[in-house]
Formats: structure tokens, sequence, C-alpha cells
């Protein structure tokens, strides 16, 4: 994941008191703090370890004072429509709560969007809830367009 990515030179990056860089396979306490909180979700230590040794993964830590207050889970994919193509999917970004409005979610999404542009992508993309309205806001005053898609998911059952 992290390994070779500071090559671009994008991080770390310090601004407004907070640090940014790519996590790495030591972080998995640090980030797995984050998504217990942000996302009420139990991230492992097998699957972080296997998402550090990924090439595609890409993780952004954001931090104050060396706790970590944020996150930004990438993925690089190839294109559905044209396989010569690459797009960075963003799989999860959060960030805790008494951290918000503080400008680190669009730090985040900024580096992101650097990186994917470093990396040769021609697109940076992500699906958010249709309420998440603040959300859409946010991305679509930061220069997102809004696909005209919906999702659908078939859950399967247990035999």
């Amino acid at each position: 994941m992290a390994d070779g990515m500071d090559q671009y030179n994008l991080l770390p990056l310090e601004r407004n008191g907070f640090v940014y860089r790519f996590a790495n396979i030591h972080d998995f306490e640090k980030v797995r703090h984050v998504v217990d909180e942000v996302f009420q979700l139990h991230l492992s230590e097998e699957n972080y370890v296997q998402y550090c040794n990924d090439p595609n993964h890409t993780i952004l830590l954001a931090q104050k004072e060396g706790q970590a207050v944020g996150t930004l889970c990438m993925e690089r994919q190839c294109d559905y429509f044209n396989d010569r193509h690459t797009i960075v999917f963003v799989k999860n970004a959060g960030i805790r709560e008494e951290y918000r409005r503080n400008g680190v979610f669009k730090q985040l999404y900024t580096i992101a969007y650097e990186y994917a542009a470093l990396t040769k992508a021609t697109a940076i993309e992500l699906t958010c809830a249709d309420y998440r309205t603040a959300a859409h806001c946010f991305y679509l005053n930061n220069g997102f367009t809004k696909k005209k898609t919906t999702v659908f998911i078939r859950e399967i059952e247990e035999t």
C-alpha cells in the first residue's frame, strides 16, 4: 500500500495543525480506532494486513498530535468500459466527530485527487448514500459530478 507511494512527494504534509500521511502496516490500531468510531465496523488485523500488502490499495491517515483523526481508503481499479484507463475508487472516508469542520475531509480528498492524477488515473470515483445530502454538496462543490446511476445489491442468503 504505502510502500513506494512517497515517490510522488505528496506526503507527509502538515496543514493547520494536522499531519497527513500514507498509513502503513504498523498503523493498524490508529486506523482501527477511526473505522470503529466513524463507521461502527470492526476492522480485523488480518484484513488490514491484506489491504496494506495489496499495491492497488492505499490508506491516507490524518493525525493531530499523533492521534488518528481521519482516514481515506482508496483502490486503483480498471475502468469497466475501457481497460486502458484506471480509476481511483474511494472505498470509504471518515473523520472522527470532534475533528469535523476543520478542513480535514477536504484535504484528504485533495491528496486522493493528486495521487490519482500522479498515478495516471483517469478519474476518482466514489459512492454515497442518498440520505447523505451534506456529503453530496461537498462532492459537487469540489469538482465531482453526479452520475445518473443507482446501486443495486442482492444479499447472499445463508444456507
